[in-house]
């Protein structure tokens, strides 16, 4: 593929990331800004605290599936090494720092998942399993997706080594990025003051 398709692609990636289902399903479904609400997080994190389990499920299906179909789409397309991973990148960015949501978006961790599981499902679902178990034990949300998005280069390394160092690059930026959207839940965890509290809302 030439540089200006490779180009174009990752700037529909960031495009298609822009597609904040967080926003969209509760702006549809209760007719309000999900960012008003919360945390003011667009995410499945503060959709399940605000909106229950339900609604909480569909945000984290459409913020994966959005992830994982840029990089299938991309490798059908003939995307490889930094362009695909660039694609990748861009979608998380794009859900993160949304354009039409003035740069207000989510923390990225449903369409980072997404974009991983896109490498093989050994070194993908490992890290989303492992991920839901520290939440589960340690009742808080934000530990587990560190836990988890920050697990998958190690599990990339270890059933791969350096063979793609694309994807291996991929995921430690991915983890980095990770921390840096949970910079305010570390701070409250090293204080002890995270919220470990999860409503049974269901409306």
């Amino acid at each position: 593929m030439n540089t200006f398709i490779n180009i174009i692609y990752i700037i529909v990636a960031y495009l298609v990331g822009n597609l904040d289902f967080a926003y969209i399903i509760i702006k549809f479904k209760k007719g309000t800004d999900i960012r008003n609400e919360g945390s003011g997080n667009a995410g499945t994190a503060n959709v399940l605290r605000t909106f229950g389990k339900k609604l909480a499920i569909l945000v984290f299906v459409g913020d994966f599936l959005k992830g994982l179909l840029v990089m299938l789409v991309g490798q059908w397309i003939g995307l490889t090494g930094w362009w695909l991973m660039g694609a990748g990148l861009a979608v998380v960015l794009g859900h993160n720092w949304p354009v039409f949501l003035h740069f207000k978006g989510g923390k990225g961790v449903a369409t980072t998942i997404g974009v991983l599981c896109s490498q093989g499902l050994q070194v993908g679902i490992y890290p989303l399993v492992l991920g839901l178990s520290v939440a589960f034990v340690s009742k808080m949300i934000a530990l587990g997706s560190i836990v988890g998005v920050c697990s998958f280069p190690i599990f990339e390394f270890i059933y791969r080594g350096t063979s793609n160092i694309y994807v291996l690059t991929l995921g430690i930026a991915l983890a980095f990025l990770n921390v840096f959207q949970h910079r305010s839940n570390i701070v409250r965890m090293i204080q002890g003051k995270e919220n470990k509290a999860i409503k049974k809302k269901e409306n």
